[in-house]
């Protein structure tokens, strides 16, 4: 971005460096006063950059959408309050239109996380405040569609939950008159809209498009998976990409496809439930989401195997005595052996060489291992917390409070990533934070500087011996790794990815780590796994749609190692948990990452969102309510 800006007559000061958030069409500064600026991508953005025929498409596409937007910000209809629309026109210096002032949302979580059975594990809201939150946006979308207008692009990263209540973005897409809506995002468009073999829109979006994705919403939110997840096992598109399954209405909900292990399970779930989806996802029946559906549901979390049910008894363990645990148990090459239950929530774990660390929250308060007291309190939206040693750290802003009773209370003033979660990390040894642009490490000796990065853009992650930092902000852009110890920092050569991280995770070993980036590219959600060395040598990388048939299609239930090969050879490994079961995969000679060893016995025992950690004595899988040790044979 480069001139003046002016919004009514005055110009507007922006610090390039510092946006909160950055899309496919547009950025957005925040310019005080609660209020956000959001500028439209010009053909000469960075983003759109590069020789290529899409990029050339791109800039196409951006000269098209500033064109129509000279007409179509100065018609825009009111807007119910939940939609966060249109204030101010904001215009270059010679008058042409470039963005628009809206209200700057702060303290809110986009819908797709609401998916993530982690996020919501942590801050504490079950299916019924789920299906709360669900009504409330179902409410917005009435009352939107009663101005005449439609969403259009509607998914789950156009929606912000704030405090239970839903808000609608990215409002200058809404398709009204004869404003098209010709952005799409693949994951929800509706398949009676595109043509006959791709998902491309043929047709203008209308009220039922957007009831569609709604339900498309609902379905994942509750079960945790996409109606088109899992993996079709028979019949006669048992080779048909993933993708391409909304095209012949290949659900969840056929017989031929293998329900997801991480989601809901079906028979979990009301029978008019199952009925509506049916109806929906493979007879093409569309009209308004009924509400009574969500008005109706009662979900229950069963004791015994801590699934949520929406039925008078869970179906799975209605037979069974309601505290059954087991001792001991074999599954083919594996055996699991239950190391710790709570009656709340598991919030994290750790090993620091043998020792298993956890943190819990029950009736109240938080815990350690050995049924310690840390403090009362309540979980919350943004709560983030890390172990080290006795002590453990909080957050849920930008201070980080040190917790290690009898000891005072330490706070430390911290950084925050773009206003969303607190900058620190542990890794055994030291705890790691950024305050002020500055990376540093705290340890017995006290604080040392490790690296320079930017304010209130960074997201980084720290393994045993090095750590890797990211940010971006404007036309900078860099990743680096950097010395655990002395700071030490190389920069990592990564390819230009598109628009800000929607999910983001990192696994380490001593010489290695495994870099895991989700990013929108126009229309689609791309998994990207970067397998990069210490000095920040990039070894390999693997990029696949989200929803493949693929260990890249979550970044949870991973543990990195390395393989001692013959010869000596030490060769980065990943254990990774999908939907075949316990996966190996590794760097083989040619630098690409292949799975190499596959442990069906896993399927069903261990889940994608579990979390893993790598000992001595085996794998320790960490879910919300236990703690299991599991050997592999």
């Amino acid at each position: 971005m480069s001139g003046k800006i002016l919004v009514n007559g005055k110009v507007v000061k922006i610090d390039p460096n510092k946006p909160i958030g950055s899309g496919g069409e547009g950025d957005v500064w925040d310019i005080g006063n609660g209020v956000a600026l959001k500028i439209f991508k010009g053909p000469d953005h960075p983003d759109y950059a590069g020789t290529d025929p899409q990029c050339e498409r791109d800039r196409e596409g951006a000269a098209l959408r500033l064109k129509l937007i000279q007409e179509k910000l100065i018609q825009f209809p009111k807007m119910p309050a939940q939609v966060i629309a249109p204030q101010d026109l904001a215009r270059d210096q010679k008058g042409t239109i470039v963005g628009y002032t809206m209200p700057f949302v702060t303290g809110a979580e986009v819908l797709r996380t609401f998916t993530k059975m982690g996020y919501r594990n942590t801050i504490g809201i079950d299916n019924n405040g789920m299906q709360r939150i669900l009504l409330d946006l179902m409410g917005v979308v009435s009352a939107v569609h009663r101005t005449g207008t439609q969403i259009g692009d509607f998914n789950y990263l156009g929606v912000l939950v704030q405090n239970g209540r839903s808000l609608l973005i990215d409002a200058d897409s809404f398709q009204f008159g004869k404003f098209k809506c010709r952005s799409f995002t693949t994951r929800f468009v509706d398949p009676t809209l595109c043509k006959k073999d791709q998902l491309l829109l043929a047709a203008d979006p209308s009220e039922l498009s957007d009831w569609y994705a709604f339900a498309l919403m609902v379905f994942e939110c509750l079960t945790f998976t996409s109606p088109y997840g899992g993996v079709v096992k028979a019949g006669q598109y048992q080779k048909l990409p993933a993708s391409d399954r909304p095209l012949r209405r290949v659900s969840v909900l056929s017989k031929d496809v293998q329900y997801p292990v991480k989601g809901v399970p079906l028979d979990r779930l009301p029978d008019e439930f199952l009925e509506y989806y049916h109806q929906l996802l493979e007879k093409d029946v569309r009209g308004v989401f009924p509400q009574k559906i969500l008005e109706q549901m009662r979900w229950t979390r069963c004791p015994n195997c801590d699934w949520e049910f929406a039925k008078r008894s869970c179906p799975m363990c209605a037979v069974k005595a309601p505290s059954a645990y087991f001792v001991e148990d074999r599954r083919g090459k594996l055996l699991l052996r239950p190391i710790f239950r709570s009656n709340g929530r598991i919030l994290a774990a750790t090993l620091e060489g043998k020792m298993l660390r956890y943190l819990y929250h029950e009736n109240g308060a938080f815990y350690r291992e050995g049924s310690g007291k840390v403090i009362e309190g309540a979980l919350g939206g943004k709560l983030k917390v890390r172990l080290l040693g006795s002590a453990t750290y909080f957050s849920e802003g930008d201070t980080l409070a040190k917790v290690d009773p009898p000891h005072p209370i330490q706070v430390t003033p911290v950084d925050s990533y773009r206003g969303a979660y607190a900058t620190f990390d542990s890794n055994g040894d030291g705890m790691f934070h950024v305050s002020g642009g500055r990376l540093v490490r705290t340890g017995e000796l006290g604080e040392r500087f490790l690296a320079r990065v930017l304010a209130n853009q960074t997201l980084f992650w720290v393994g045993p011996k090095f750590g890797l930092a990211t940010y971006r902000a404007g036309n900078i852009r860099s990743t680096i790794v950097f010395d655990a110890e002395n700071g030490a920092v190389n920069e990592v050569a990564l390819p230009r990815l598109s628009g800000d991280p929607l999910d983001a995770a990192c696994y380490f070993t001593s010489n290695a780590c495994w870099y895991f980036v989700a990013t929108q590219e126009r229309s689609e959600t791309i998994h990207h796994c970067f397998l990069i060395s210490k000095t920040g040598e990039v070894l390999a990388s693997r990029s696949e749609k989200e929803g493949s048939d693929s260990w890249l299609d979550s970044f949870t239930g991973k543990v990195a190692m390395t393989m001692s090969k013959p010869g000596g050879k030490a060769v980065p490994s990943l254990l990774s948990i999908g939907e075949h079961g316990l996966l190996r995969i590794e760097l083989d000679d040619e630098s690409s990452l292949v799975e190499t060893t596959r442990w069906t016995d896993a399927r069903g025992v261990l889940r994608p969102t579990d979390k893993l950690l790598l000992g001595a004595d085996g794998l320790f899988v960490i879910r919300p309510n236990e703690i299991i040790n599991v050997k592999v044979s």
